[in-house]
């Protein structure tokens, strides 16, 4: 029905076309006088063809990675970061999406297959804010800790979209970005926000109409559901706005190259444009070689432009299972039957066919054959409203999982026969000005100037579902008309005819527009000719507008700068805008670029740091033709600031005052954020240099103490980066003050002494000290300073010293006698009499205690020899004299009964002189005790020998007598009193006869006592041996404790008396010396009666003590008692009596007419007075000394115990000269040990 009307309507049609392309060519004043021309020569003509793009196929893991980046300066505008000094540059990353499944969801009621992608990305970029637009954006932080926000601001990305499989429009989608400022100097980060969009579209967003093809375009009105979460401090959260409805145009304008990484050379551009502003919402070129768009630039959340540029794809393998669709024609109208043929490269297959806008849903197979399906077409709509079909829908086949097949299903009314159609909408115009080419839009508008060049694409298209026969196409415009072929087209192919046309310079102001007739001359039968004529849409040919402006002096910093272009104008009328292109700065220094649009072209601007800066003013027109001029901003500079704050204004020397410049800086300084704004030098002496404060050089806080008193003027200096600089001065009067010491240093050999925890110093006595005061004062005064040390006994408080000192310091050298805890004070007086207060220190002085050393080397002494020992004792020079050094000759008795046995004090000096009685070992303690008690002591073990007693025979005669006795006295053999006493005298009578048979001849014992009175029968020579033993005998090899006597015998002379003599002798036994004495007895009875009581006494005093010869240059000392009366041959009952006259008389023997002897005591005479008496007179007798001899007598004699004769015997008179040495008479070997 549909095809007889379009034929019965064909003449009125033609006509109609005709009409149009007359109407069109009116509009040009050349068409018409160069219609009748075949080919016009104002244009260059070329051909080309286009093919449809259908649907893809995505699989679960394709994989799309795309350069992205996101501006966030739109979302900024109308809020406080919309601030020149504020530069935030776009974010950088990749982003990433990815299939993750494909399932099946219900959509507005329509059970709906779609993919589900996920991906997201991380992005970074550059970041400046100023603290004084940061401050009040950061929560939780004082303002005035905030610094300059210098740092990176950082994205993460997440997102999540579904997309319906039958035409990629999108369903749902949601974003979440977490947003940092990375890298602020104090802070570290700062969380920014964490914002989440949700958006749902119903319908949803068909963005590529497939097929698609240049010239394509349609309409979509949809809501769109946003819902916002999240939380920000700087980007506010809107608050869930209602379903928002909109109607957007997409249209394909143009295909080619989008120079993406990936490549895509063979890509169409979509275009999305919001109907209701007129302005371009975003883009997307499709690549069909990546199955997606290949280059997107949309707005995304809260304002922000999101470029994304694909640079890999990553292509899942496709199942041997992949699904195929097909049917016999591209496009069918209502009520046709649809065979629909599903391939498979494998089988068997089991799956579902869907054509899910009519419902329908399919089971299918395939086992060896592919599955055939069919169904009738309804006039059912797609809401991607165009002016050339019903609608376009995807038809599925899919297997539950990855096999997949889509194919798109056009419904046209008009899908029948040949339909050729002169589609206007899909007339490309390129328009080429100044070497920059660009596709002329509803967004850009159509408009060109003199001198521009056009290509303009026309295309022709079959709609039919029957190929056509080649015919013509006629196009007229400005420039002519030509004539091009058309080769045969089948169903729904597209040929191009493309037109150059270079503006002319004289072409007039106003609308041109180019027409084109699809075969003028209706070789084909058409289904519908009223399709057949087009035309461009008017090209507004103009001028570009003229930018007039004044050009501004030149502004100080964060001065306001205006640019007042108001003047500009469009040459071919109508209104104009601008467009200002500003070159500006931020905080950080960064140079940027920042836009600013004016409708009245004037533009009020400030920049934050001197300089000429770029300012590109753009006309635009009603045209959108544009005119831009250069000019170049010059912004002074402005001269820091510098306050001085101090709280003192008078301070005295030695005292510290800050001056605070903390209130200084410069508002235009461009330096990094730990830098201060402004340098900032000192000069507080006048000399025109900068000085040091204690913060050092350069701080803005100067704390100085000054030396000397007066008004001192304190001058600060800052300097921006710019160089310029401000001073400010402040006046601080300084007052004198006293001196101070500052510091007591005590040192010891140069080393300092060290403190116990009670902070004394610790020294001993007279160990040199160097004290070192020091002092502070103002430079003046300092070097008059006077000194005043001294120290005082803390125990006693005696003054141990004081000494003066001047000078700007004082060292004195100082020692302490005596140990004790003491102080040391110091104060100083300056040339005012200005004193410091007392310092004190305190120092402990220990004792040092003596030392001693026995010096003496011989250890080593016989019995009751004399040793002398000497030792040496040393101290601090200061107790040296007060030492007491003492011997202890035997520590285990404490002579002294005071203190310990072993500090007894025997002999007191350095040395001492002792002997000892009795063999052993003997120790003796050297000690010294100082001043404060401090005892040491030193032991010497003294080893004490035996010596032999001498053997000593005294006699009145060596020469007697046949039958005559001769006395021979061994109690003069010498020993150490001691050992004396317990002598054992043994007598051999001749040492040439052995008595005891033992066959030893000089070993007999005849005789054991102190006297022997032997007597010899016959003449001759005899030897009668001594041999003494003391308690550890005579040594055999010993020849000191035996001595020998040789007595000669003679006949006696007288021959009857002395035979008569020795006849009494022989029968009465009685010996002639017997006789001798009761003869001479009877002669003297009256002489001995008379003397008796004088001798007594005499031989008392006598019997005590005798000389003992101990050896040479030896005396022994006087013994501590009276001496033994054996002795001297007397008995003890003799002994005893004479004892007791002499007690009854006098306690010791009469005092010499000279007194006592030198040195002698009373008590001392009692004792030894006796000895004394009894010495000096055998120093006035010669007593000989027998040289020893070998003559043993035969047979032992009885000791005599006659009185009388011992008494005889002590008369006699001895040959022995005097000597005033007692031991001159001992032989040298004497003393061996």
């Amino acid at each position: 029905m549909s095809v007889a009307i379009a034929r019965s309507l064909k003449i009125p049609v033609v006509a109609g076309i005709m009409v149009i392309v007359l109407f069109i060519g009116s509009l040009s004043p050349i068409l018409t006088t160069e219609l009748e021309q075949s080919k016009s020569s104002y244009y260059n003509i070329r051909s080309s063809s286009s093919n449809l793009v259908d649907v893809p196929v995505w699989m679960v893991n394709d994989q799309w990675i795309y350069e992205t980046e996101i501006d966030v300066s739109p979302s900024l505008a109308g809020t406080d970061l919309d601030d020149p000094g504020v530069n935030i540059q776009a974010l950088e990353g990749d982003t990433s999406l990815v299939v993750t499944d494909i399932r099946l969801e219900d959509i507005d009621g329509i059970k709906t297959l779609i993919y589900v992608l996920t991906g997201g990305g991380y992005y970074e970029g550059d970041i400046f804010i100023p603290s004084e637009v940061a401050a009040p954006l950061i929560e939780g932080i004082p303002s005035f800790l905030v610094p300059d926000i210098d740092g990176r601001l950082a994205g993460d990305l997440e997102i999540e979209r579904h997309v319906r499989v039958s035409d990629l429009a999108i369903v749902y989608q949601s974003q979440t970005i977490d947003v940092n400022v990375l890298n602020i100097p104090i802070l570290g980060s700062y969380a920014v926000g964490l914002i989440t969009l949700e958006q749902s579209y119903s319908p949803p967003i068909e963005q590529f109409d497939f097929p698609i093809e240049v010239g394509n375009n349609w309409l979509m009105n949809h809501s769109e559901s946003t819902v916002w979460s999240g939380q920000s401090s700087t980007f506010p959260i809107p608050p869930p706005p209602p379903p928002y409805l909109h109607e957007d145009k997409f249209e394909v304008t143009q295909s080619g190259d989008p120079n993406v990484p990936y490549g895509c050379t063979n890509s169409v551009r979509v275009q999305q444009v919001n109907l209701t502003s007129g302005l371009e919402k975003g883009f997307n070129w499709y690549c069909e070689d990546a199955r997606t768009f290949a280059w997107s630039n949309e707005v995304i959340l809260l304002g922000m432009i999101q470029d994304l540029k694909l640079k890999n794809y990553i292509e899942q393998t496709r199942p041997g299972n992949s699904l195929s669709l097909d049917w016999p024609f591209t496009a069918y109208p209502p009520g046709f039957d649809v065979d629909v043929e599903i391939n498979s490269n494998t089988n068997p297959v089991f799956g579902q066919f869907r054509f899910e806008t009519d419902g329908i849903e399919e089971d299918f197979s395939i086992n060896g054959q592919s599955a055939n399906t069919n169904f009738i077409v309804n006039e059912t709509y797609d809401n991607s409203d165009t002016t050339y079909d019903v609608g376009t829908h995807g038809l599925i086949a899919w297997d539950g999982y990855q096999g997949l097949g889509v194919k798109t299903l056009i419904i046209d009314p008009n899908a029948e026969g040949i339909d050729l159609v002169a589609r206007s909408s899909g007339i490309v115009i390129e328009r080429t000005r100044g070497g920059e080419t660009i596709v002329l839009t509803s967004v850009t508008g159509f408009s060109a100037q003199r001198g521009d060049s056009l290509s303009l694409s026309f295309p022709v298209q079959n709609r039919g579902i029957s190929p056509s026969i080649p015919t013509t196409m006629e196009i007229n415009g400005p420039g002519g008309s030509n004539s091009f072929d058309i080769n045969t087209l089948n169903a729904y192919d597209e040929q191009r005819i493309t037109l150059d046309w270079d503006v002319p310079d004289d072409q007039s102001f106003g609308f041109v527009s180019f027409g084109f007739i699809v075969d003028p001359n209706n070789l084909n039968v058409e289904v519908d000719e009223s399709n057949n004529a087009g035309a461009t849409p008017q090209i507004r040919i103009g001028a570009s507008p003229i930018s007039l402006y004044d050009l501004p002096l030149p502004s100080y910093t964060f001065e306001n700068y205006t640019i007042d272009g108001s003047e500009s104008n469009d040459p071919d009328g109508g209104t104009v805008s601008c467009e200002f292109d500003i070159q500006t700065v931020d905080g950080a220094g960064n140079i940027w670029n920042q836009m600013r649009y004016s409708e009245d072209c004037i533009l009020t601007y400030y920049w934050s740091d001197d300089g000429t800066y770029e300012v590109n003013m753009t006309v635009i027109d009603d045209e959108g033709d544009r005119t831009t001029v250069k000019i170049m901003a010059v912004i002074l500079n402005q001269a820091p600031y510098i306050n001085l704050i101090s709280d003192l204004d008078e301070i005295k020397v030695g005292e510290s005052v800050t001056i605070n410049a903390d209130n200084s800086g410069d508002i235009d300084t461009i330096l990094p954020p730990d830098v201060a704004e402004v340098d900032i030098v000192w000069d507080y002496d006048g000399d025109g240099n900068f000085d040091s404060c204690e913060q050092g050089a350069f701080k803005f806080n100067c704390t100085l103490t000054p030396e000397i008193e007066g008004d001192w003027t304190i001058t600060a200096s800052v300097t921006d980066d710019d160089g310029a600089t401000t001073e400010s001065s402040i006046v601080i009067k300084v007052l004198n003050i006293p001196p101070e010491i500052t510091n007591i240093l005590a040192k010891s050999n140069g080393e300092e002494l060290e403190k116990d925890d009670r902070s004394f110093w610790i020294i001993n006595e007279d160990q040199e000290v160097n004290l070192h005061g020091i002092a502070f004062d103002s430079p003046n005064d300092i070097d008059d300073l006077s000194w005043t040390w001294s120290s005082i006994n803390m125990g006693d408080n005696s003054v141990a010293w004081q000494l003066q000192d001047s000078g700007s310091s004082s060292e004195i050298d100082v020692f302490w006698e005596k140990s004790g805890e003491y102080t040391i004070s110091l104060d100083v007086v300056d040339d005012n009499s200005i004193r410091s207060p007392e310092e004190v220190r305190w120092i402990k002085v220990n004792n040092i205690e003596p030392t001693i050393e026995i010096t003496s080397t011989i250890s080593t002494v016989g019995e009751s020899m004399p040793i002398t020992l000497t030792g040496e004792a040393s101290d601090s020079p200061s107790d040296i004299d007060s030492l007491i050094t003492c011997w202890d000759i035997d520590p285990s008795v404490n002579s002294n009964d005071n203190g310990s046995a072993n500090d007894d004090c025997d002999y007191e000096g350095t040395e001492m002189t002792h002997s000892w009685g009795k063999s052993g070992t003997y120790t003796v303690i050297f000690h010294v005790v100082d001043d404060d008690g401090a005892r040491t002591i030193q032991q010497l073990d003294i080893e004490v020998t035996n010596q032999p007693a001498r053997a000593i025979i005294k006699t009145n005669s060596e020469s007697v007598y046949i039958g005559e006795e001769v006395f021979l006295d061994g109690s003069k053999s010498t020993d150490s009193p001691e050992d004396k006493v317990d002598l054992k005298y043994l007598w051999d009578k001749d040492i040439n006869q052995d008595s005891n048979g033992d066959g030893i001849k000089d070993n007999d014992i005849d005789f054991q006592g102190a006297n022997y009175t032997p007597e010899f029968l016959s003449e001759g020579q005899y030897i009668v041996q001594l041999t003494v033993r003391d308690e550890e005998g005579c040594p055999a090899d010993e020849t000191r404790c035996v001595t020998q006597i040789t007595i000669e015998v003679k006949a006696r002379p007288g021959g009857p008396i002395g035979s008569v003599v020795a006849s009494i002798e022989e029968s009465l036994g009685i010996g002639i010396g017997i006789q001798a004495l009761i003869f001479i007895l009877i002669c003297l009875i009256p002489i001995l009666l008379f003397a008796r009581g004088k001798r007594q006494n005499d031989y008392s005093n006598k019997q005590g003590w005798q000389e003992l010869d101990m050896g040479m240059g030896y005396s022994a000392p006087m013994p501590n008692a009276a001496p033994v009366s054996a002795q001297f041959g007397l008995q003890n009952d003799q002994q005893e009596n004479i004892q007791a006259q002499n007690s009854q008389v006098n306690t010791g023997p009469p005092i010499p007419d000279s007194g006592l002897p030198e040195g002698w005591t009373m008590e001392q005479w009692s004792y030894y007075g006796s000895a004394w008496l009894s010495q000096q007179q055998e120093q006035s007798m010669g007593i000989v000394e027998n040289p020893m001899t070998n003559n043993i007598q035969s047979e032992p004699t009885p000791v005599q115990q006659d009185n009388s004769a011992f008494d005889l015997l002590s008369n006699l008179e001895t040959n022995i000269p005097s000597k005033t040495d007692p031991l001159s008479a001992f032989e040298d070997d004497d003393l061996d040990f």
